[in-house]
């Protein structure tokens, strides 16, 4: 005896369907959030003030209904960005101390020799540059 294996179980079952395009439970909910508060807003509030409150309304029900950011859900980047603007931010910048340390007669030596050489070089900015591009190409 076969048994038939469901397939599809991640995508949600339509509630309307009209030409093959449907919305499902949530997208139906949002929807229906979105133009309650419209509705109440217009009806509690006067003209100038409660006209723009449901404009908000309904374009925020609409874009947690439909809306997808980075193919993610539109609630998804909402819980994001709250969490980004109301979370504490602490940024700590660690200096990892030095492994090498140079005794006090090696450092002078070096600073000497490194003097005699700059010295000797006479060359332009821009022969220097040139001889690094140079090195740099082989």
């Amino acid at each position: 005896m076969q048994v038939k294996v469901p397939k599809f179980i991640e995508i949600e079952d339509k509630i309307i369907s009209v030409g093959g395009v449907g919305i499902t439970w949530k997208q139906f909910l949002a929807l229906m959030l979105g133009l309650g508060g419209g509705y109440i807003a217009t009806k509690i509030f006067i003209a100038p003030v409660g006209v723009p409150i449901m404009l908000v309304s309904v374009i925020l029900g609409g874009a947690i209904a439909f809306g997808r950011v980075n193919d993610r859900p539109f609630t998804t980047y909402l819980g994001s960005a709250w969490r980004f603007f109301y979370n504490p931010h602490t940024y700590v910048w660690k200096k990892i101390p030095s492994r090498v340390q140079l005794s006090s007669a090696d450092s002078t030596n070096e600073k000497k020799a490194g003097d005699a050489e700059d010295a000797d070089d006479t060359r332009s900015p821009e022969e220097k540059l040139a001889e690094i591009a140079k090195m740099l190409d082989q």
